[in-house]
């Protein structure tokens, strides 16, 4: 019996142990990465080498590795890093792989830091391993991007990555695609790190060697460059906006291949669960957002939405969305209905017309008068009515999630 149960448990932890392979994304330098590749074998036998494009005559060859364990993979036309990754992971996860450590082919990184990689996958095997390079012996500008992308990092998500666009670093690809991740290039690695930061993801930073003698052979360019501040600027506002916990539904794969109106119903689902842990404070959201979006005031009705929910210490994200009744399907709807409220309101009847008799400055101010009262009344009650039915709403959804 204790032999069965000691087989059993092998099997276990052989199942639970993790599978680690490294990936390697193309540069037009052949001599270097054959280097890496020899360099590599000799610490993990597992390696996935994805040709993003090579510039003719710059292609090395492949055949003497593929005996030993390197896997190639090639894309018709250059994609851009990030999409090389992602194809080089979907295949280790066809493979059976649970990890997968990224090393850049530009002579940068040191082979000789992959048993650290090892090692701390095995010890954390639910956190991104971030290879961070020591500042202090790079050359000056490279040391202020670094600490320039490391502010924006710690910006996003409050934790000071250390090396936030490092090429070297150990994925655990269940949380890497439970992810919904837009980035094609260089832009990759920063939304990588931060998404996985904000699903709650540890990020565990070992130290790296790295060369600076030389002049890498990367693709990084203005381009890339651009790249990466758009996408800075995306994950800025989506955590101004966003709180912690929604930001952490609105990027995992629900049903990214369904259609739109379904991913916009998960969305505000999560957004109305995220809130039901405090009712009150996210039905008045809410109210606040259907008020700003009827309000007379075109054009600065989201705005005014977020900017009003700021300072009444209130969900922005929420306010955000409520906002935007005024779609332009609706907008007819209230225009009338804003009309027809501000009529009776100062004349004391209802009329449903909407041609006068004669059209003049006099009729224009009547018509303007009785539009702008009853916009006003109809945003406070239509307002107070979304607050009352949000709050029944997240109520509901409090006592079936306790």
């Amino acid at each position: 019996m204790n032999g069965i149960q000691c087989q059993a448990n092998a099997q276990r932890c052989d199942i639970c142990s993790p599978r680690i392979c490294l990936v390697i994304p193309t540069c037009d330098n052949a001599p270097m990465l054959v280097g890496i590749i020899e360099s590599a074998l000799a610490h993990i036998q597992d390696i996935i080498v994805v040709e993003d494009g090579w510039t003719p005559g710059t292609r090395p060859e492949w055949a003497p590795f593929l005996p030993r364990g390197v896997q190639v993979l090639s894309h018709d036309q250059r994609r851009g890093k990030g999409a090389a990754l992602m194809t080089g992971f979907r295949r280790a996860v066809e493979l059976g792989f649970t990890h997968a450590i990224t090393m850049d082919a530009d002579g940068q990184y040191f082979a000789g830091d992959l048993p650290a990689f090892l090692a701390a996958v095995h010890t954390a095997p639910d956190a991104l391993i971030l290879g961070c390079r020591d500042p202090h012996r790079a050359p000056f500008g490279r040391r202020l991007l670094q600490a320039h992308y490391n502010l924006w990092t710690w910006i996003e998500t409050s934790e000071w990555a250390g090396d936030a666009q490092s090429g070297f670093r150990a994925y655990p690809l269940k949380h890497l695609f439970a992810l919904v991740l837009r980035a094609h290039g260089h832009d990759f690695e920063i939304e990588t790190l931060v998404k996985l930061a904000w699903s709650g993801t540890p990020i565990l930073k070992i130290p790296v060697q790295a060369c600076y003698s030389t002049k890498p052979v990367s693709r990084f360019r203005l381009r890339d460059a651009a790249l990466v501040a758009h996408m800075n600027a995306k994950l800025v506002m989506q955590r101004i906006l966003a709180p912690p916990a929604l930001r952490a539904t609105m990027h995992r794969v629900m049903a990214e291949d369904a259609p739109a109106p379904i991913r916009g119903i998960q969305f505000i689902r999560a957004m109305v669960r995220e809130g039901s842990a405090a009712p009150g404070h996210f039905a008045l959201s809410v109210g606040l957002g259907i008020m700003m979006g009827i309000l007379p005031i075109w054009g600065f009705q989201t705005a005014a939405a977020v900017m009003s929910a700021h300072l009444l210490g209130l969900r922005k994200t929420v306010a955000l969305v409520a906002s935007n009744i005024s779609i332009p399907v609706c907008i007819p709807f209230i225009l009338y209905a804003s009309l027809l409220t501000g009529r009776l309101l100062l004349t004391g009847r209802i009329d449903y017309s909407l041609a006068p008799k004669a059209m003049n400055l006099a009729t224009v101010w009547d018509y303007t008068q009785e539009y702008v009262t009853g916009a006003i009344v109809l945003s406070i009650g239509a307002g107070m009515t979304a607050t009352l039915a949000a709050y029944v709403l997240a109520r509901a959804l409090h006592r079936e999630g306790g």
